[in-house]
């Protein structure tokens, strides 16, 4: 197969955007490698500037790229990729793949970042009625609340115990003790598996490490909202 051949007419040929879809979403090894290194620089450029307009680029870039994967791979069965958004593919109307992917593709982040918006809206709501500190003292005596503000803290310590350790660690560390966040990342690091294997985390910068602990804050935050949420539409 001559592949600089294909990808030479992506620019201009369609039979070749629908051979090079095909081609990628069988994971044919060398289309790829290329597809997902840089064919994809550009989609995501455009969705980071599309979506995420007055962050930096170098910032913005690393932070989406799972979930880029995650919408051209999606959905999986059994663990598989099923890679709908190649595979539905058809270069309808002169559509090149690229500018398939970037229009789908700023469509589907601005919906992430709704639901991330509505998510943080509802851990602020949390928040504010919270008193995590009566999470690490269950068996304390609890101040007067009236029937609402009891039911709360009746929910909130039920969710609390639907949480995994993971979680029940990111907010104990980042949210009840607010520690330092060097002494938090070396407590939490054991968490996280980056794409390319833990080894990249060795070149990470100061800001990298403290946007994964905040990616990893939000996602405790977000899991402990909905299982609140949960154990309160099962208690009406």
């Amino acid at each position: 197969m001559d592949y600089k051949d294909l990808w030479n007419k992506l620019p201009f040929d369609i039979p070749s955007n629908i051979h090079f879809a095909k081609l990628v979403s069988e994971e044919e090894p060398v289309n790829s490698h290329f597809f997902w290194s840089n064919y994809s620089k550009p989609i995501l450029k455009w969705i980071a500037v599309s979506v995420y307009a007055g962050h930096k680029l170098e910032d913005i870039i690393p932070l989406i790229m799972t979930q880029y994967y995650m919408f051209v791979s999606n959905p999986f069965i059994e663990n598989k990729p099923q890679y709908y958004q190649l595979t539905s593919y058809k270069g309808l109307n002169e559509l090149k793949l690229e500018s398939w992917l970037k229009r789908n593709g700023k469509q589907y982040f601005v919906k992430e970042e709704k639901k991330k918006v509505k998510q943080n809206n509802d851990a602020t709501d949390l928040l504010e009625f919270v008193d995590y500190e009566a999470l690490l003292s269950l068996d304390s005596e609890e101040k007067e609340l009236n029937d609402e503000e009891l039911r709360n803290r009746e929910s909130l310590k039920a969710a609390w115990n639907l949480l995994s350790d993971k979680d029940k660690d990111v907010l104990h560390l980042l949210v009840i003790q607010k520690i330092y966040w060097e002494d938090a990342y070396d407590e939490l690091n054991q968490y996280i598996s980056p794409k390319g294997g833990r080894q990249v985390m060795e070149g990470w910068s100061n800001k990298r490490k403290q946007d994964a602990l905040a990616n990893m804050k939000a996602r405790a935050i977000e899991h402990l909202v909905m299982k609140f949420n949960k154990v309160k539409r099962n208690l009406k």
